[in-house]
């Protein structure tokens, strides 16, 4: 099966927002306890990013959405 170089690059593009989004929280948390809910936002987002990539790898269309749920019904 030949390897499809366009799938490969989006499907690394969301691997490394959810990296970003992941690091993000870690630093809000690190700095200082006050800034929890802003982490908890951080770490939603790369869990979110990490389904767009699963779906994306595994090419199951998906609308454009921030709920967790809507996006784990295609899975």
């Amino acid at each position: 099966m030949p390897v499809d170089f366009a799938l490969v690059e989006e499907t690394r593009a969301w691997i490394q927002a959810a990296a970003s989004d992941l690091r993000s929280a870690e630093i809000l948390l690190q700095d200082d306890t006050y800034l929890a809910p802003q982490s908890a936002f951080h770490t939603q987002q790369a869990a979110e990013k990490c389904f767009k990539e699963f779906l994306t790898w595994n090419s199951k269309a998906f609308r454009k959405t921030h709920n967790l749920v809507r996006l784990g019904k295609h899975v």
